[in-house]
């Protein structure tokens, strides 16, 4: 009995050095993200502290999640192969939401919304493929319309003047 328990353990003790070991380090080599001794690009997740990021390949992919120091949400990112795409919402410290938008393959493109301190409306309009288009609108901080730009036009955005509300 004695050798059959001394086999195992010689037998398990030998699996122990010949397995590979992975390193914890994490390295980003060119904005890949590699997990391990071989340089291999990581899929699947890192947790640093309370933020949460996900990886297809090395490079961004899937729901990241960020937090403050105090634990609330920070913000809500949302990639695909390295870019951001779909919604991000970013959050104050208190989680009173501050900016909402919307991304395609790495360029604001949708709805934009931008917050007050006290939660209203601030800023709406819309993108796309990177560029502001159709009519922002712009609130004080008490919901009343301040302005709008029109967007609609080919002509060059930067020289577009705020109209002011009556």
């Amino acid at each position: 009995m004695k050798y059959i328990i001394l086999l195992f353990t010689l037998f398990f003790l030998n699996l122990n050095i010949f397995c590979e070991q992975v390193a914890e380090t994490i390295q980003d080599s060119d904005s890949t993200i590699v997990k391990n001794s071989k340089n291999l690009p990581l899929t699947g997740f890192i947790r640093r502290g309370q933020n949460i990021e996900f990886y297809k390949n090395g490079v961004p992919h899937g729901k990241w999640l960020q937090f403050y120091p105090n634990g609330s949400l920070k913000c809500i990112e949302n990639w695909n192969e390295g870019k951001l795409s779909g919604k991000y919402i970013l959050y104050k410290n208190d989680e009173t939401k501050i900016l909402e938008n919307n991304y395609f393959n790495g360029k604001d493109h949708g709805k934009y919304f931008m917050f007050h301190e006290n939660g209203g409306k601030y800023i709406t309009g819309e993108f796309e493929h990177g560029k502001p288009i159709g009519i922002w609108y712009y609130y004080s901080d008490h919901g009343k319309l301040v302005g709008t730009n029109d967007f609609t036009s080919n002509s060059s955005t930067s020289n577009k003047k705020l109209k002011k509300s009556k």
